[in-house]
């Protein structure tokens, strides 16, 4: 690894728009809690997975460790689809070589 890289993280190389993003994704609506995400590893043909959204951060964070890499994106990347800011998750996903779908969108049950 390259001395300069070393103790930083991928958060570290966003750019300031998508940083801006991250942080203000907090205030929109919040997803479905009973919908189910596809996510897929552009960086190994063939994995794909379909996880709530409460799998997401695990999910991604251990792909990411199995290329030994630590992020926070992860996380936010689980926030941004909590709180419904689809161009956030589409934006991190591009940074974590992530694809990202709904696979099943359920509304939760009404009385």
């Amino acid at each position: 690894m390259d001395a300069s890289l070393r103790g930083r993280q991928l958060h570290d190389f966003l750019s300031p728009r998508l940083r801006s993003r991250l942080r203000g994704s907090r205030h929109r609506a919040a997803a479905a809690p009973t919908s189910v995400y596809q996510l897929t590893d552009r960086l190994h043909a063939g994995r794909t997975v379909h996880v709530p959204a409460g799998e997401i951060a695990a999910t991604a964070s251990a792909w990411l460790a199995q290329l030994g890499v630590r992020t926070s994106l992860a996380g936010q990347l689980a926030h941004a689809v909590a709180v419904g800011d689809w161009p956030a998750v589409y934006a991190i996903g591009e940074c974590l070589s992530v694809d990202f779908a709904v696979a099943v969108y359920r509304q939760a049950d009404r009385c």
